[in-house]
């Protein structure tokens, strides 16, 4: 049994690289996630580990934080998705929100993003833009996503690197 499981793991992670594109590849560790809650995950192979990395997305409220699954069910049964085209109360009454909380007295306004990577990807586009200027100072090994303008940006992606954790 724990041979199979361990045979299932490493298949799984060959499918990966043969069926996945390597854009957004960044793997630190082979180990096959199959569920998480708070601040462990679970592998394929049962092994449980306490997640430092959090997927980058639960830093604050851990793996399938009950009051956010609950919430998520929610807007499911009200609507699974929204065109950008359309208005959308919720998104409204965030951007509200986070525009009062931001301190400061200038205008403010929400852009949406769906990743981190895609945030600080607009964030260089508008810094760049607003300042006029040409050019992106970075830390060497400094990580900022998968995206466009801040792969060129991230000194985590020399080749070597991108070779040494894939």
């Amino acid at each position: 049994m724990e041979q199979e499981k361990r045979i299932l793991n490493e298949e799984l992670i060959e499918k990966y690289w043969k069926y996945i594109g390597v854009g957004i590849s960044f793997k630190y560790f082979p180990i096959v996630i199959k569920k998480s809650k708070g601040c462990r995950i679970w592998d394929i192979e049962g092994r449980e580990y306490i997640d430092f990395l959090t997927s980058a997305a639960s830093f604050n409220i851990g793996h399938t934080n009950d009051e956010v699954v609950k919430a998520i069910k929610q807007a499911i049964d009200d609507m699974i998705d929204y065109d950008q085209y359309l208005y959308h109360e919720p998104s409204i009454r965030l951007a509200e929100m986070l525009v009062n909380i931001v301190p400061g007295s200038y205008e403010k306004k929400v852009l949406y993003e769906l990743s981190g990577g895609a945030a600080n990807d607009m964030a260089l586009k508008v810094a760049l833009a607003f300042t006029g200027r040409k050019y992106i100072g970075s830390f060497e090994d400094s990580y900022h996503g998968t995206h466009y303008l801040v792969l060129s940006s991230s000194g985590s992606f020399k080749p070597e690197t991108r070779y040494k954790y894939n």
